[in-house]
């Protein structure tokens, strides 16, 4: 949203996938992250056995039938990523600037009048963890000329969940974008 603030003659339309900024709401988990301290307890939290742990409570899940929960191999494959130290702090310091304690720090919601009349494709995982799809809701309600689409049993990445379909809706976006010329 930013570039499309910045240059607005450059973009055309807008594809937004569980954006941040669209809200008030969001996992409780993130706004502790910002607290200080929180790289050593990410640190500590997610090294290699307490993923395993993790992963296998997961599954357990699973395969009990409980659906509804935050152990997905697609969620605890990026959680996993914050191990990795240079990632783990570029993930904190982005944070930090956009999140704090009490929630989201900067908010699109205003601004998203200047997006004008163009085409503008949301998608969103019906079952994200971090960012309620109920943000989605309230961004298509703002924009006339929006489209969303929300996947079912998806979390916080729903091109990764399904990316045929994720790709299709893309295509089908594209295409019903006029070029301004």
């Amino acid at each position: 949203m930013q570039f499309v603030y910045q240059f607005p003659e450059r973009a055309e339309t807008l594809v937004l996938v569980s954006s941040g900024g669209l809200g008030e709401g969001m996992n409780a988990g993130l706004k502790l992250a910002t607290l200080p301290g929180a790289g050593l307890f990410v640190a500590t939290a997610f090294n290699r056995p307490t993923m395993m742990t993790m992963s296998w409570i997961g599954r357990t899940l699973t395969r009990v039938g409980v659906r509804d929960h935050s152990l997905t191999p697609e969620t605890l494959e990026t959680i996993g990523k914050l191990a990795h130290p240079q990632r783990r702090a570029a993930f904190l310091s982005t944070l930090r600037g956009v999140i704090s304690t009490k929630g989201q720090i900067l908010s699109a919601i205003d601004k998203l009048s200047i997006l004008g009349d163009r085409r503008i494709l949301i998608i969103w995982g019906d079952r994200d963890p971090l960012i309620p799809v109920a943000h989605a809701e309230r961004a298509h309600e703002l924009l006339p000329n929006s489209r969303l689409v929300v996947f079912a049993g998806a979390g916080h990445e729903p091109h990764f969940f399904d990316a045929p379909r994720f790709a299709d809706e893309l295509l089908v976006h594209l295409a019903s974008v006029q070029p301004v010329r």
